[in-house]
């Protein structure tokens, strides 16, 4: 499977990429500079652009899960992995949210 990605250094930065670019899926650091997770998925969430506001948004984060599980959906995150998180968690979690695409042979 092949992955398409962008990297952003804070949430300002991502901010900036989301607005010019289409993605299936955001993978959100919590405790990124400028703009922390929160903050941004905040932002994106009152897009109005419907479409970019209701992308799947996965937390990151190094606090346990049941520290920052309430605050994530509060914040209408999709889901949430604790970092160091287990390499099947990080692909499933993508994985569920990916929508398969016609390939013609």
């Amino acid at each position: 499977m092949q992955v398409d990605f962008m990297f952003a250094i804070n949430g300002k930065q991502l901010l900036e990429i989301y607005q010019n670019n289409h993605f299936d899926l955001i993978l959100m650091d919590l405790q990124i500079p400028i703009l922390d997770g929160y903050e941004t998925t905040s932002i994106i969430r009152k897009m109005s652009n419907s479409k970019k506001a209701l992308i799947p948004i996965i937390a990151l984060t190094a606090f346990s899960e049941s520290e920052i599980f309430e605050k994530t959906e509060r914040y209408k995150m999709n889901g949430l992995l604790s970092k160091p998180f287990d390499t099947n968690k990080l692909h499933d979690l993508p994985t569920s949210y990916s929508i398969p695409k016609n390939i013609e042979n």
